[in-house]
């Protein structure tokens, strides 16, 4: 299962480590998902290899597609769904993707909550 993690602290350690530490957020955030979801998709290693080959650019797919991945989670276990697939996307394109982590883990925790 998946354990919330905290927002703050999560931006505090990747400012203090110059992005470094939103690397392994992100990788973590992928494969949360893939548990949650069952499958095969995202894989949070491939994913960060295609982003850092890609010059960011498949980051950009990444944060349209994880929210929608996350959306359907939520519809399958009852939870409200949101789908900030859209918000998320322009927030990375627009360089603020800390902002797109916070709201897909906001999400993600939102999941986590009832488990725990």
């Amino acid at each position: 299962m998946v354990h919330s993690r905290s927002i703050p602290l999560s931006v505090i350690l990747t400012f203090l480590t110059c992005g470094l530490y939103g690397l392994y957020w992100f990788v973590c955030m992928a494969n949360d998902i893939k548990t949650l979801r069952g499958g095969s998709e995202p894989s949070g290693i491939r994913d960060l290899l295609l982003g850092i080959i890609t010059f960011g650019i498949f980051f950009w797919y990444c944060m349209y597609q994880y929210p929608r991945y996350v959306s359907e989670i939520q519809d399958k276990k009852g939870l409200p769904a949101s789908d900030i697939s859209i918000i998320t996307l322009i927030l990375a394109i627009f360089g603020l993707s800390i902002i797109s982590y916070a709201l897909i883990q906001n999400e993600l925790n939102k999941i986590a909550e009832p488990a725990s």
